[in-house]
């Protein structure tokens, strides 16, 4: 029998559990989180995808911002191999430095630090070397400032010349903030030769090729002329004082003239700069990426030089001359006449131009030279009608004859007693130079010095036309009546000289004018020419023309020394850069 009371319900609101509700809730759940692993799988597959593409496109970029920088530098590099430098490198942002001057600061250092904290200049000037001398300005204190360009890698010494007081900073780089706090030469009171120790030299200083200095030269004068010079000495025997003005740029100049050309999506910046002479230095940059891409920037320099090393200057240096042989016989209207005349020792100026030499391309390729110049008859002919032709070669055919200048100078007048047929035989020859490491590394000597009776300086003995029955006093066999010439080059520096002593006749010319006038026949006899005095420009090249004669028996001696630099040529075009890849991964 069923009970007829009803079944008891569960306590509480909970209704009863449907049949299998907790199995599709996880499905459920496990449904939603699969669909969010899916997208996100995806949106991660989509986003690597672009992530790779984007990566891959950088990378492009990358390779191309560096191969058009170096291939940049590559045509560069061609560029001034070619020739065509001066298409590139902006000239005016070099070459002089500029000078404030502040009137009334004459009376030391200290005088013109205090002018200089109260007020500004008075005035400015430029200098085409590190400093000035104004010989008729007094009582001023001046500052000169700008960049210092190295031609070469290596240690550096500074020279200080001042009248009254000179002191000279440095900085580490071009920026004026890294001045050296003191200076590093100085001179407190008048030194007119360049020191060789104590403050007005510096110590040694470790400087790189084609990096700009920034530097200061502070200068004060007071009573008197005035003058204030910074030189130095750098590796491989390059010695300027005081520094001229292509290794320096003005204070505020830009470094380099950049040009740009567009590549593609991008651009490549470039410029070339003049590191030292004949060393060039090559910047190329590359800019590369496209719209939504990173930007890749490949900054590249080389340095790039046309010259061989710089050695150290030889103990014995060979200079080339041509030796131009006459009859000694006394037959020569010219040449070992003999007579009263020839005996008076004198000194006779204007027997050639003063200023012009007759150029020719002959034998000049003997010297190194493209051309070469010859003497002309001056206003003043002493015994020397025919000095147009004493340093030409003869050949057949070519002046019968000549006239001679006869007592008065008349060179119309003829000698009938002397042959008359122009003649001589061109010996090409070389002369050894010994260095005077006592006068510099520059000052070499060529000295072949006796007496009167003995003739020291006789290099045609048996060569030529013979000796001709010449002797000198000892009785000697010797070959006289010849003359020399020597022509070379030089870059003018502070403190070069050339000097002379011997006889006979001795002609030079710097930069075509005549500036040693030792004419005619006459005891061994002194010159001089200090080419600071001369009207040249420092860090210039000028032609020097030398001439010499020996026109008469008994005695012949020479002795020359002179500083002025060899002439470096150029050598081999080598590079010293070379492709670096390491900024690829």
């Amino acid at each position: 029998m069923m009970d007829p009371r009803p079944s008891p319900q569960p306590s509480g609101n909970l209704p009863a559990a449907l049949p299998g509700r907790g199995q599709s809730g996880f499905i459920l759940i496990f449904s939603i989180l699969m669909m969010l692993g899916v997208s996100t799988l995806a949106i991660g597959m989509v986003y690597n995808a672009h992530h790779g593409q984007v990566t891959a496109q950088n990378y492009k970029n990358r390779l191309r911002a560096f191969y058009a920088a170096d291939g940049m530098r590559a045509l560069l590099a061609q560029e001034v191999m070619d020739g065509n430098v001066k298409r590139y490198i902006d000239t005016s942002l070099s070459g002089e430095i500029e000078g404030e001057v502040w009137d009334g600061a004459g009376g030391g250092i200290a005088a013109l630090k205090s002018a200089m904290s109260v007020r500004g200049p008075d005035r400015k000037v430029t200098s085409p070397y590190l400093g000035s001398n104004y010989k008729n300005v007094t009582n001023y204190g001046i500052r000169w400032r700008g960049y210092l360009i190295p031609p070469a890698t290596g240690s550096y010494t500074f020279f200080v010349r001042a009248d009254d007081e000179g002191e000279f900073y440095l900085s580490s780089d071009e920026s004026p903030a890294n001045l050296s706090g003191a200076p590093i030469a100085r001179i407190g009171s008048w030194v007119f030769q360049w020191p060789t120790s104590g403050s007005g030299v510096s110590p040694s200083v470790s400087l790189k090729i084609g990096v700009r200095y920034y530097f200061e030269f502070l200068h004060s004068q007071g009573i008197g002329a005035g003058f204030g010079q910074v030189g130095w000495r750098g590796p491989k025997y390059m010695t300027e004082r005081p520094v001229p003005g292509k290794r320096l740029a003005a204070f505020g100049s830009k470094k380099e003239k950049w040009d740009t050309v567009k590549v593609g999506m991008g651009k490549v910046k470039y410029a070339l700069s003049e590191a030292g002479p004949l060393v060039y230095t090559l910047n190329t940059e590359a800019i590369m990426g496209g719209k939504g891409d990173t930007t890749f920037r490949s900054p590249l320099t080389q340095t790039l030089s046309m010259r061989g090393d710089n050695p150290a200057p030889p103990e014995t240096l060979w200079q080339r001359v041509i030796f131009y042989d006459f009859h000694s016989d006394r037959s020569n209207p010219d040449f070992d006449r003999g007579g009263p005349d020839f005996f008076e020792n004198k000194v006779s100026p204007g027997m050639v131009k003063t200023k012009g030499l007759r150029y020719t391309t002959e034998n000049a390729s003997f010297f190194g030279l493209d051309s070469i110049g010859k003497p002309m008859l001056g206003p003043s002919p002493d015994f020397n009608c025919g000095i147009d032709r004493w340093f030409t070669e003869w050949k057949p055919g070519w002046f019968g004859t000549y006239a001679y200048a006869g007592g008065g100078g008349d060179c119309t007048e003829s000698n009938p007693g002397h042959d008359q047929t122009y003649r001589n035989v061109v010996i090409r020859d070389s002369l050894p130079f010994i260095q005077r490491k006592d006068l510099g590394a520059n000052a070499y000597q060529f000295k072949r010095f006796g007496t009167d009776e003995e003739a020291a300086f006789t290099p045609l003995d048996g060569r030529g036309l013979g000796n001709e029955g010449a002797t000198d006093k000892l009785g000697t066999p010797r070959n006289y009546s010849f003359c020399m010439e020597l022509h070379s080059q030089f870059e003018h520096t502070s403190g070069m000289n050339f000097e002379f002593n011997g006889d006979d006749d001795v002609w030079l010319y710097i930069n075509d004018s005549l500036v040693m006038d030792l004419g005619f026949v006459h005891k061994s006899t002194y010159g001089i020419v200090a080419l600071d005095d001369l009207p040249l420009t420092f860090g210039e090249t000028y032609p020097l023309d030398f001439f010499y004669c020996e026109r008469q028996r008994f005695g012949s001696s020479i002795d020359l020394i002179t500083n002025l630099p060899v002439l470096l040529k150029a050598g081999k075009p080598t590079s010293s850069w070379k492709r670096d890849y390491g900024n690829l991964e």
